[in-house]
């Protein structure tokens, strides 16, 4: 079986690439014939772990300004015709293998993983039908939770027996083996309760209330973001306005994100909206309590083993935190239920259902 993966780009702070970057190790690893294809291979540390690993990778260009060049469907089109399946990854990629599945004569099926409970085109009056067509152009269409395959359902109208939920699942043996970072390089000292966010600084993650949340706690609180994007400069403003900068770490991207997870104390998501949360099962498979906001998608990884809080509310994520803080006994046993519950999103479980996802498309793309 040759599977070609395709996602737009692998951005450090990307949930999405950290998930794709995996999947095609795990899937090497089982001796499918995996490669994975670039529209903008800008060089990135999930790249240079792809690299060490010695997974073909195409790239269609590099720091790429325009996404949607039809050469770029024209390439994809011809490369499809080496592959047994087409496995896409996130907008716009989704867009650029649809359209170019067009200009094939080969039957190639392509799988779509939604990553998203949300997206403004499929509620939108006009783009709604782009969606609608792009979809039709997949063979199946897995959601990486409930909260997915519902919003899939309740705003495209695609059928019950083409979408699969699979939950996404982390590398517990990466995790595990990784060593804790040094609180001294962090300017931290070992009386400090550390809190971290690690999330891309865009509008969906909302880093704000998290500021707001410090602001009302005791000073030996200290908060690490991890991530880049357009809002970075826009809170760290914020948190300076509020009296916090002092006790704020803007760590930007980093490669070594499972050894902060487990040096901090608690780890938070403050999203408007998930897909599933990658990174509150990350923490919870490092024994951390994870806090996060009650939205689909990532309230279910979270609810009865983490703690969830209203989006935009404040206070009662300082209450949650100071609780945490003050509280062996309630620190502990939080832990422990994240822990337990991690072990439900284990990678290996993932990769098997994903491969039997090709194999099931592939049957029936041959008649049998």
């Amino acid at each position: 079986m040759r599977v070609l993966q395709v996602i737009d780009s692998l951005p450090s702070t990307s949930g999405g690439a950290r998930f794709v970057g995996k999947l095609v190790q795990k899937l090497v690893e089982r001796k499918i014939d995996c490669h994975l294809l670039l529209i903008d291979g800008a060089n990135s540390h999930f790249l240079d772990e792809l690299h060490l690993a010695n997974i073909k990778i195409i790239s269609l260009d590099i720091n790429v300004k325009n996404r949607y060049r039809f050469t770029y469907v024209r390439k994809i089109a011809a490369l499809m015709a080496e592959y047994d399946i087409v496995h896409v990854h996130i907008f716009p990629a989704s867009y650029l293998v649809a359209f170019a599945s067009l200009f094939t004569k080969y039957n190639i099926p392509i799988v779509f993983t939604e990553h998203n409970a949300y997206n403004r085109r499929a509620t939108h009056k006009v783009f709604k039908f782009a969606e609608k067509f792009v979809y039709s152009r997949f063979s199946k269409i897995v959601g990486i939770s409930s909260a997915v395959e519902f919003f899939i359902k309740s705003h495209l109208g695609i059928r019950g027996d083409k979408i699969e939920v699979i939950d996404n699942g982390v590398d517990f043996n990466s995790i595990n083996n990784s060593s804790m970072a040094n609180r001294s390089d962090f300017n931290l000292s070992p009386t400090d309760i550390i809190l971290l966010m690690s999330a891309r600084f865009a509008d969906q993650k909302d880093q704000g209330t998290v500021i707001r949340a410090l602001a009302g706690l005791p000073e030996n609180y200290k908060l690490l973001f991890a991530g880049d994007g357009p809002n970075l400069e826009k809170y760290r403003k914020y948190a300076e306005d509020l009296g916090v900068l002092p006790r704020v770490r803007f760590l930007g991207s980093r490669s070594d994100i499972f050894q902060i997870i487990k040096m901090s104390d608690v780890n938070i998501l403050s999203s408007h909206y998930e897909g599933f949360g990658l990174s509150a099962v990350e923490a919870m498979s490092a024994a951390k309590p994870i806090i996060a906001t009650n939205v689909p998608g990532v309230a279910e990884v979270v609810e009865g083993a983490g703690l969830l809080f209203n989006v935009g509310d404040h206070e009662k994520l300082t209450s949650l935190l100071f609780h945490l803080g003050t509280d062996r006994l309630f620190y502990n046993d939080i832990a422990e239920r994240c822990f337990e519950r991690s072990k439900l999103y284990d990678i290996e479980i993932m990769t098997d259902k994903y491969i039997k996802v090709y194999e099931a498309v592939l049957k029936e793309n041959n008649g049998n």
